[in-house]
């Protein structure tokens, strides 16, 4: 899909539609037959999914859609900011402006792939709540102002898109829990719960819930022999608890 760089007349089915500069036809076929293009089945999106993904870029400001019985035109906002170094560019190219050409593309790639991935929205709303969780829990280390790190919150987001668990918010939520439930607030002991939990290919919410579950029944069944002298005495159940070590940091 690519928006057009000068006023054009195009065909769609038996009818001339008159496009201005950033702006491209489109519908909810030629848009899931564009965006699959190439893909494996398992991995192409539904033409409803992709509208509507279209439709909550019209509601976040970043395009305008003009809806017809037959198509729609899609016009970027701002693509006028984008190109408004273009003709300098044709009459002198030093190495500034072809920085400015660049950062000009990197705009429009941004937008395009806005169209083509939401799930960065989603990831960076995941982000922002898990942040606040962490701040409002006090966790470490934080700022004079109380505000996490930057390279923290960049380690979060990391963990949200790795790929190494299947519902990572709610993970991420989970291990803060935990690591509160064990008394540390510290960002290296959610760090030390993600990685075991990644290690032993604890992917959702309900195998970590599964694996709780069978810790606890193991610690109920946990007996050990008394000393020598008191073989005739009950064996005795001896509690555990799972704990996570950070005196060595």
């Amino acid at each position: 899909m690519k928006a057009a760089h000068k006023e054009r007349e195009i065909l769609v089915g038996s009818q001339v539609v008159t496009i201005q500069p950033g702006e491209f036809v489109t519908g909810r076929n030629s848009l899931e037959e564009e965006y699959n293009r190439g893909m494996k089945p398992k991995d192409r999106v539904p033409g409803i999914t992709l509208w509507r993904w279209l439709n909550s870029l019209e509601k976040l400001g970043n395009v305008n859609i003009k809806k017809t019985n037959k198509y729609s035109v899609v016009s970027i906002v701002n693509w006028d900011l984008y190109q408004q170094d273009e003709q300098q560019m044709n009459n002198k190219r030093t190495t500034d402006e072809q920085q400015m050409n660049t950062n000009k593309n990197d705009k429009e790639l941004k937008e395009l792939q806005e169209i083509k991935d939401p799930l960065l929205q989603q990831q960076e709303q995941a982000l922002e709540f898990l942040v606040g969780e962490y701040e409002k829990n006090k966790f470490s280390p934080v700022d004079d102002e109380g505000n996490i790190l930057p390279y923290l919150k960049k380690e979060i987001f990391t963990w949200l898109t790795n790929g190494s668990f299947d519902q990572p918010e709610e993970i991420i939520q989970m291990a803060l829990e935990e690591a509160l439930l064990s008394n540390g607030r510290e960002w290296r002991l959610v760090k030390t719960i993600l990685e075991r939990w990644k290690s032993d290919q604890l992917r959702t919410v309900e195998d970590i819930q599964r694996d709780h579950e069978e810790f606890r029944k193991s610690k109920e069944q946990k007996v050990i022999p008394l000393r020598k002298g008191d073989r005739d005495e009950k064996h005795t159940r001896v509690p555990q608890k799972r704990k996570y070590d950070i005196s060595r940091w």
